[in-house]
């Protein structure tokens, strides 16, 4: 059999750093709307947001709160927390690498990246029992951009 990509287009999300040499004082967070699969097939996104997978009418986002990020080396972090989706919460440790930051004409950004495995059983994600695999493999890339300090008052 083959395995198929999907992406989210539509998330958010806030990583807070208080101190770079205080990892654990930091958090991690993001919501994604359901609703924004996206496989390049429109006959299989429509499945994917029926009751037997994502259920976006009922549940239209699915989210991260971290509750501890600890340090695993010069670059590397493990972020646990609490990963909801169709309404059903798992505490689970998302491995993190820190990839640099720089500064542009856009801001200061800084990049980070990431790959785990959940179950989607484990979240009540059903549909296709028997044909599709129930581990789904996660990458994420995100390009932060670092909020301007709020100003004295």
């Amino acid at each position: 059999m083959s395995r198929v990509s999907g992406k989210f287009d539509d998330f958010s999300g806030t990583i807070n750093i208080v101190d770079r040499a205080n990892a654990p004082a930091s958090s991690v967070e993001f919501t994604i709307k359901t609703t924004s699969i996206d496989t390049g097939n429109d006959s299989r996104d429509k499945d994917l947001r029926s009751d037997s997978y994502f259920g976006v009418e009922k549940f239209p986002t699915l989210s991260f709160v971290s509750t501890k990020v600890t340090p695993k080396g010069s670059n590397a972090f493990d972020v646990s927390g609490n990963l909801t989706i169709k309404g059903v919460t798992k505490a689970i440790t998302i491995p993190a690498t820190f990839l640099g930051e720089l500064k542009t004409q856009m801001g200061q950004r800084a990049g980070f990246r990431s790959a785990f495995t959940i179950k989607r059983s484990d979240y009540g994600v059903s549909g296709g029992a028997g044909i599709v695999g129930d581990d789904v493999n996660i990458t994420i890339r995100v390009e932060a951009v670092r909020e301007p300090a709020a100003a004295p008052k």
